[in-house]
């Protein structure tokens, strides 16, 4: 047997407890059956609107999760882009200039001692009597 649940009158619950009743379909307590079937397609009704809610809460929420992955990758090529045209953060320029400045200070004494190694090789050469390989032009 099919049991419907559908709004009592008022004053037939007994004590005042509860709203719905429990009715055989047809309306076996003497109820008309366009109650129960107003009330069955009431809480069809109901059922849908909620499914639809959540359908529309679940779409807006995809749809924010879309949006945002759409920004963060915007973001992330943008952040590309200015890598790739020479942009850097404070931190990094601070980190890079240190480095330029400390190879610059290796720079000199590196020039210093090339200049005294030359200098020591074209005197053998001058000993030797053959010519310098660095001074030779390959004309």
């Amino acid at each position: 047997m099919l049991v419907m649940c559908v709004p009592r009158r008022r004053g037939v619950a007994a004590g005042g407890a509860g709203v719905y009743g429990a009715l055989p379909a047809g309306g076996g307590s003497g109820a008309p059956a366009s109650i129960t079937q107003n009330h069955l397609c009431f809480v069809v009704l109901c059922f849908l609107i909620c499914s639809l809610k959540v359908s529309c809460v679940e779409q807006a929420v995809r749809q924010q999760e879309l949006v945002y992955n759409a920004q963060y990758q915007l973001a992330a090529a943008e952040h590309r882009v200015a890598r790739a045209s020479g942009q850097r953060s404070a931190d990094e320029s601070a980190a890079l200039t240190a480095a330029l400045a400390a190879a610059r200070e290796a720079l000199v004494p590196a020039k210093a001692e090339q200049k005294d190694v030359m200098a020591a090789l074209r005197t053998a050469e001058a000993v030797l009597g053959a010519p310098c390989w660095c001074c030779i032009s390959t004309g």
